[in-house]
């Protein structure tokens, strides 16, 4: 088919403004200590500390709600579906009936009775998860993080001043004319999972492109810390699921961050100051994980998030990697290193 009777006049999308922000979003902003920001007209928005003294090493910015979150398919069973606390190990090898499995799709599970009551979603989902021979774990996320994303976004109609989720930045168009085929075709998996939404191609282009731009991984498992510390920030290697987060959607990266989000109980998202934070400083998280070498960050950012970091870091590692005419050195035994790291060996 013809991509412009697909898609439509296709455009470049320019950042949100500010004025879009949604006035109790900039509440708790304000609350934290912080404001949003206009980077440029290319990077977009951003947050930076407002408070005249700074912040202070340790200090919690905000605990959100997600506005949409979903635990890892590999967790399923080993984790509470709607709070996602980790089963305890009683639990895991006790009776169907203890363990309260959905004895429907048996696909999931949940750490009580209550849990299972009060699981907002699992209900539109269950059928779908009975009938999906899908093996595809990644693609069964997006297909159902999306789902529950269209079920409160609404984008066939006009959103409400106060719905965060319509003024995040997407990057659809971005994407290639192969991986937006690809979002198209999962048209009827997100419909069936999502039937009020009226979901349409565009629409479901526009939700994809802000899901791929603002999902966060949860590291794995950070709600069953008391608290965050560094080494648990260069321990982590795997993600217990992925989610969106409004008030952190904000957050520009660094490969040194000075602040790092806590996943708690519920998906409950607390984001702290790693270190003390100056006044008009820009508030950073990582999008990658922390040990992940130079080279590697730069694939995963470029192609994921499309931009290429320019942080203290990189330049320093830059410096490391790149002969004085501007080519790069081997490193074959760094990215064997990290392959073995990912391998988990």
């Amino acid at each position: 088919w013809e991509e412009w009777e697909l898609f439509g006049c296709w455009r470049i999308e320019q950042p949100p403004a500010l004025s879009e922000i949604p006035v109790a979003q900039l509440a708790l902003y304000r609350a934290a200590g912080v404001e949003p920001y206009t980077v440029s007209a290319v990077a977009g928005r951003g947050l930076r500390c407002s408070r005249r003294g700074g912040l202070a090493a340790g200090t919690t910015l905000w605990d959100e709600p997600p506005y949409a979150a979903l635990l890892a398919v590999r967790l399923w069973k080993s984790h509470c579906q709607h709070c996602f606390s980790e089963l305890t190990s009683s639990q895991v090898v006790a009776t169907r009936e203890d363990w309260r499995e959905c004895l429907r799709c048996h696909q999931v599970a949940y750490c009580s009775e209550a849990c299972q009551a009060a699981d907002p979603h699992h209900r539109d989902e269950c059928d779908w998860l009975r009938r999906s021979r899908s093996n595809d774990a990644e693609l069964t996320q997006a297909r159902i993080l999306g789902a529950r994303i269209a079920r409160r976004w609404k984008p066939s109609k006009e959103l409400p001043r106060d719905d965060g989720f319509g003024c995040l930045y997407t990057n659809h168009s971005r994407l290639s004319a192969v991986v937006r085929r690809d979002i198209v075709a999962q048209l009827a998996a997100v419909r069936e999972l999502a039937p009020a939404a009226e979901l349409d191609a565009s629409s479901l282009l526009n939700l994809f492109g802000r899901q791929f731009a603002n999902a966060c991984s949860m590291p794995m498992p950070m709600w069953t810390h008391g608290a965050v510390h560094r080494d648990d920030i260069c321990s982590i290697s795997q993600s217990s699921g992925s989610g969106i987060w409004l008030l952190m959607s904000l957050c520009n990266h660094s490969c040194e961050p000075n602040c790092w989000p806590h996943v708690n109980k519920g998906g409950r998202l607390s984001l702290r100051t790693l270190r003390p934070i100056s006044f008009g400083e820009a508030i950073t998280i990582s999008y990658v994980i922390q040990p992940m070498p130079y080279f590697a960050r730069r694939q995963h950012l470029q192609s994921v998030y499309h931009f290429s970091c320019n942080c203290g870091r990189c330049q320093r590692e830059e410096a490391v990697f790149l002969t004085p005419n501007g080519q790069t050195v081997s490193c074959a035994g760094v990215e064997h290193a990290w392959e073995l790291v990912q391998a988990g060996e």
